[in-house]
């Protein structure tokens, strides 16, 4: 997605924590710019099992709460929550790639 906003010029940010960044996040080595914000929640202990619900809860409150306090931001956002559905259990499983020589890739 970084590709793809950079190459039609939209501008992006990532924000996060270090805590629970496992050097699997590619973005923060684009050039940040915020038309388009990724907000990362902390790895280990908000999305895998064996953690517990609550604590997903909360990190997927929190921007929501965030950007309902600043109307004049809310009217213009669209807010995307992204998770692991499965708990982590699948992640043993390789992640879909397109096959080799597909252009663009």
């Amino acid at each position: 997605m970084p590709e793809q906003l950079t190459a039609r010029g939209i501008s992006w940010m990532v924000y996060g924590s270090l805590t629970g960044d496992f050097g699997d996040n590619d973005l923060p080595y684009f050039e940040p710019l915020p038309q388009v914000s990724w907000v990362l929640a902390p790895l280990a202990p908000v999305r895998a099992s064996p953690a517990p619900v609550a604590w997903g809860e909360h990190a997927s409150a929190t921007v929501p709460q965030a950007l309902t306090g600043n109307q004049g931001l809310w009217a213009r956002t669209a807010l995307f929550i992204t998770f692991d559905e499965n708990g982590g259990f699948f992640d043993h499983v390789p992640t879909p790639v397109a096959p080799a020589a597909t252009p663009g890739e």
